[in-house]
């Protein structure tokens, strides 16, 4: 039985191959006649060797020939075996009816024969690749759990570990990222580790224990577990994995592979010079023309965001090239895709630029109509309606509004046929702007209702994906944008109804918790319909909103129709006020805040305040800021005469949506206070030398449990909120607030505490759900230097740990101003007939008017987010 051994080898041999991505295209032979069983085997190892050396047309020539004499020979089962390895040649020439026939052959052969089994289960994991290639990822995975399955039963190791590799790149492909996680961690025989709580530790020593040469499969097997990582966002731990598997490489040849990946993770992490390299080096020879093509295009992506036109323009002949040498298949019809995005890209970007477009819409139109042929020819539908879309862009761009409009409109129907939703929201996108540059604008704002609708359930399942979340402001945040500047420019009468204002209030809302739920990786924030009516009588709260073309300003008031005021305004012309009023607020020898200050007022709330602010008699500002405005101090507006602290109460909420549900006003007096004044040698932190008289002064107000230095660990802090109810926690100790999430922490005395970490600890006061901590108070934590979305960090630090309000710094602060703000706060909060909100203004006031701690660098940082009541 030799020559079964040789044939169930070049299946394995031919499917890995084939995972890897290698192509070879020739043309088709003629079949030989019948020979001897010894002939056959010395055959079937030629045509192995022709294949491994890409002589794809000699290989098919041999296994058509053998596949004959052994039908006529009566051996079935060795038939099947060659039809299965035939059906993975023709495929690689682009021959998918022949593909497809070869592979239903083998598996009509051998489905019933208790002697295949070992042959039926071969040819079901390359029915599997033949699925996959063809975009149809769910049978795929179906198909390789019934060949995992058998492998199984047959004791087959190597053909079960096959298998479950296989499982986790279908599983991968279809966007389940945690269930991939754990299979490649189940098929790598790593016991006892979850990918939830996968830490840097647990994977640093698995890579240690690596023999020194892997197989070919075990490459695989940690390639798709650091592919799955970048994923799920735990870019460190992808990175460490690919570079590990580098080092215990069979075969250099399969270096390619992993540096396309590595350079993929790199980008996510922002090292896009690196990942440039990875990238270059993934492409050179010798590589398939596949990996090759997908190594070119992530270059001219980055060429094209770093606005290299040059280089960009130099590097499309190659690819184009590279291209048209790749046989059909569904990584084909979506590389040809992906070319005419970055060429779209590149003409929008150069057009913005000042530059001339480089193609004719029309060359990259008619690109595409041939993809779209050609993904008709496979069958691949997803393809051919994905080529459809993208051609209605084009048209959009050229605004030849009718044809785009009919293009998108069936791109959207066969989506929707489909139910792919991922697809079905960016159609509805589309022809929102298309129906809005046509004037239709009802047509258009049901348009882009359907498309937020589509998009609000999908974005919670793709959070978790690292890709998915650095497109988030490019895509998502775009959306939400564009509708809300339709919903706020005028209707046909010249007016915007209150239906329309609501609206763009809700989609404000909405805006806002999925950027934190992006920023979680998880769709992990419940929200409530809140309404200011409910809430306060005497509060105000303002949606600044940054359009491309202006500054619009939303004014909700108890009891009274919203209010719009739209100030003309690029938004460059904000964020440099912006940069410029945080800049000098932050250095205590500028007194030059006061210009940008009062600019910044004249944009957000002149307009509002003699006819609105001023006549309700209101006490409280609540602010849901957007973008940059996050990162500068509401309180130090200037009107020319007063800071606005000076006037109002200031609040700041992420929405009114994520407010906590209200409770019994609880006693704010009892509270836990954990701190680090000395240096930590672990950490390395520099001591916080005003820690213990920031405590003495919060002791002279109100009863307080400590732990200071040494005793305020992780399992010290759960067991304090676990057997007593603290209404304050309060914790003085090093923190940094970033727009990453990973670089988001609170610092104990032994180790740096999460966001979620965090989050679970403070529940620990909390173990009945009816009464958890009411304000969390983080006295010495700072914005990370040069994120100018750090912001983000501190927003989901206040929602996330569970606390109604939260009492945090926007940069580091003065140790001892910090002493004397929190002794005033404290005494504040002692008196229950004040609201938090007034507690921080007039223990900020207290400082404002020392005449040491004036400057705003001592009393503006300390901003109140969440319940202001």
């Amino acid at each position: 039985m030799k020559f079964r051994v040789v044939s169930l080898c070049l299946i394995a041999v031919l499917t890995f191959l084939l995972s890897l991505g290698l192509s070879f295209e020739q043309s088709l032979p003629t079949v030989a006649q019948t020979a001897p069983v010894e002939k056959i085997v010395t055959e079937e190892q030629t045509a192995k060797n022709q294949y491994q050396q890409g002589h794809l047309e000699k290989a098919i020539a041999l296994w058509e020939k053998i596949a004959q004499n052994y039908q006529q020979q009566g051996k079935t089962i060795n038939q099947a075996e060659i039809l299965s390895y035939l059906a993975l040649a023709y495929q690689q020439q682009g021959d998918w009816q022949k593909a497809e026939k070869a592979i239903a052959s083998s598996l009509e052969l051998v489905e019933n024969d208790a002697k295949g089994k070992n042959v039926l289960a071969e040819s079901l994991n390359t029915l599997g690749t033949l699925q996959l290639a063809k975009g149809q990822t769910e049978e795929a995975l179906k198909s390789w759990q019934k060949a995992t399955l058998l492998f199984q039963q047959l004791k087959d190791t190597e053909g079960e570990f096959r298998g479950k590799i296989n499982q986790g790149r279908a599983l991968r492909a279809l966007g389940f990222y945690p269930r991939a996680c754990q299979q490649m961690l189940n098929a790598l025989n790593l016991p006892g580790l979850t990918c939830q709580q996968l830490s840097f530790e647990q994977l640093t020593q698995s890579l240690s224990q690596l023999p020194k040469t892997l197989s070919p499969l075990q490459v695989e097997a940690w390639l798709t577990l650091g592919d799955t990582l970048r994923n799920l966002g735990q870019l460190g731990g992808s990175q460490t994995v690919l570079e590990a598997i580098l080092t215990h490489l069979p075969d250099p040849s399969q270096k390619n592979a992993i540096a396309f990946s590595l350079g993929r993770t790199l980008e996510a992490s922002g090292e896009n010079e690196l990942a440039f390299s990875w990238y270059i080096q993934s492409a050179t020879p010798p590589v398939s023309r596949l990996l090759q093509s997908k190594a070119q295009l992530a270059q001219l992506k980055l060429l094209i965001d770093e606005k290299n036109w040059p280089a960009a323009i130099a590097l499309l002949p190659t690819i184009d090239q590279t291209l048209s040498q790749l046989s059909l298949s569904h990584q084909q019809i979506y590389s040809q895709i992906n070319f005419a995005q970055r060429l779209t890209d590149l003409n929008l970007k150069q057009k913005s630029d000042q530059t001339s477009p480089l193609l004719s819409w029309e060359a990259i139109a008619a690109r595409l109509a041939q993809v779209q042929k050609n993904a008709q020819l496979l069958g691949d539908q997803r393809g051919e309606i994905y080529a459809q879309g993208n051609l209605g862009k084009i048209y959009e761009q050229t605004q030849q509004w009718a044809i785009a409009q009919n293009l998108t409109e069936k791109a959207l129907q066969a989506s929707q046929g489909l139910n792919v939703p991922e697809m079905i929201y960016l159609w509805q996108w589309q022809l929102g702007r298309i129906l809005a540059q046509q004037s239709q604008r009802e047509q258009a704002i049901s348009a882009y209702i359907g498309a937020v609708t589509t998009l609000q359930p999908l974005s919670q399942d793709l959070t978790a994906n690292s890709e998915f979340r650095f497109t988030f402001q490019q895509d998502v945040d775009l959306l939400y944008r564009q509708f809300i500047s339709l919903l706020l420019s005028p209707n046909a009468q010249g007016e915007i109804s209150q239906a329309d204002l609501k609206q763009a209030r809700e989609q404000i809302e909405s805006l806002q918790v999925e950027e934190l739920n992006n920023f979680f990786r998880a769709a992990c924030l419940t929200t409530e319909s809140s309404d200011i009516d409910g809430l306060d009588p005497d509060a105000a709260v303002i949606y600044p909103i940054i359009l491309p073309d202006r500054l619009a300003v939303i004014l909700s008031l108890p009891h009274q129709p919203l209010q719009v005021f739209n100030n003309p305004l690029e938004p460059e012309q904000l964020q440099k006020a912006i940069a410029d009023l945080r800049y000098s607020l932050v250095i205590r020898s500028r007194r030059d805040f006061f210009a940008p200050s009062q600019k910044i007022y004249n944009w957000l709330l002149r307009p509002l305040e003699k006819d609105f602010l001023a006549q309700k008699n209101l006490k409280t500002l609540v602010f849901v800021l957007d973008g940059p405005l996050k990162n500068i101090p509401m309180a130090t507006l200037h009107d020319g005469k007063q800071y606005l602290i000076e006037k109002y109460r200031v609040s700041l909420t992420p929405g009114l949506k994520l407010l906590s549900p209200q409770k019994d006003s609880p006693n704010l007096t009892q509270t836990l206070f954990a701190g680090i004044s000395e240096n930590s040698e672990k950490l390395g932190f520099t001591p916080l030398t005003y820690v213990k008289q920031e405590l003495k002064a919060i002791q002279s107000q109100v009863p307080s449990s400590i732990l200071l230095n040494e005793a305020f660990t992780p399992d010290a802090l759960e067991k304090s909120l676990t057997y007593q109810s603290f209404p304050i926690v309060h914790l003085a100790t090093h923190g940094r607030f970033s727009s990453q999430l990973q670089d988001t922490f609170i610092a104990t005395w032994n180790e740096l505490l999460d966001i979620n970490q965090l989050a679970n600890l403070l529940k620990s006061s909390n173990p009945t759900g009816d009464r958890g901590v009411d304000l969390l108070v983080l006295s010495a934590c700072e914005t990370a230097a040069g994120d100018e979305r750090a912001a983000l960090g501190l927003a989901g630090m206040a929602v996330r740990s569970g606390a109604r309000s939260t009492i945090a710094t926007l940069w580091s602060v003065n140790d001892q101003a910090t002493s004397k703000l929190m002794g005033e706060l404290y005494q504040q909060l002692a008196n229950q007939k004040v609201t938090k909100a007034e507690a921080l203004r007039q223990a900020q006031l207290a400082l404002l008017g020392d005449k040491w701690y004036q400057h705003p660098f001592y009393w503006a940082p300390y901003i109140l987010v969440g319940d202001w009541m």
